[in-house]
């Protein structure tokens, strides 16, 4: 068995793998590793030689022993396989060539029931080929995020990329909207200029402006009467009104002056 220099101190002591673990402040499974061939911490020498009854030098004997027999045994288990008999001789190795304890002869000598399980335990493992242990590789975390947090991270990514994108293209790309009475004083300015013979209407484009029209009604008042007035219409159209052009039409009519105005109607795409 591996590491039976240890286990066989333990148990000329009469002590089970738990009880020696809690005798020396450590837990069963690290008792079970040092049996199988792993060296004692230095911090655990003296509690185990005080425990088992032996000198330092031979609790390291011991532990050297098992070590050796897991170097044999693997030595072993790789010849047997190079002869083409590694199905056979895997159970064997990985028992470390020691025999099992004797289940029967336990039973008859009246052995606590803890050794007597551990023999029936050990007698079943030498049944068994040797289990094929698999280095299993496990993810770990890249730049300190693991891959759950990095995917998160390029989900974010992306969507803020696209938003910027789509901020870029409806800040920069012309937006064509059509010209309406709601909106129409925030890209046309319009003015009215007295002359000879009338009144000059003028619209000044704040925007390109395509199909551009506008309906005026102006009103017009005598300079001599004021309740004496009349109403005109001015109409102003263009294809294409650029912006800072100015479009003019007037409503002639001699001796009459600007009253006020109303816009009628408005069509035209802001481009």
């Amino acid at each position: 068995m591996k590491g039976n220099g240890l286990r066989r101190l333990r148990l000329a002591r009469g002590l089970s793998a738990a009880q020696l673990a809690e005798a020396v402040g450590a837990t069963e499974a690290e008792v079970l590793r040092w049996e199988e061939g792993e060296l004692p911490p230095s911090g655990k020498l003296l509690a185990l030689s005080a425990a088992l009854g032996a000198e330092v030098e031979d609790i390291l004997r011991a532990a050297q022993e098992g070590a050796d027999t897991n170097n044999s045994a693997a030595g072993e288990a790789n010849a047997a396989q190079s002869d083409g008999s590694a199905a056979e001789n895997g159970g064997d190795a990985a028992q470390g060539g020691a025999e099992p304890l004797d289940v029967d002869r336990l039973r008859a000598e009246g052995a606590p029931e803890w050794l007597r399980a551990e023999g029936e335990r050990e007698a079943a493992q030498a049944q068994k080929p040797a289990p094929v242990r698999v280095k299993e590789r496990l993810s770990s975390p890249t730049n300190g995020f693991t891959r759950g947090e990095r995917i998160f991270g390029y989900i974010v990514c992306l969507l803020a990329a696209a938003a910027a994108i789509f901020v870029l293209v409806w800040r920069f790309v012309p937006q064509e909207r059509p010209l309406t009475m709601d909106n129409y004083e925030r890209y046309c300015t319009l003015s009215f200029q007295r002359e000879t013979y009338g009144i000059t209407a003028e619209v000044t484009s704040e925007a390109d402006i395509e199909n551009f029209s506008m309906v005026i009604e102006v009103e017009l008042v005598s300079m001599y009467d004021i309740h004496n007035r009349v109403t005109r219409t001015v109409t102003l159209a263009d294809s294409f009104l650029e912006t800072g052009e100015t479009l003019r039409g007037s409503a002639e009519d001699f001796m009459f002056m600007y009253g006020g105005h109303t816009v009628v109607s408005i069509g035209g795409t802001i481009v």
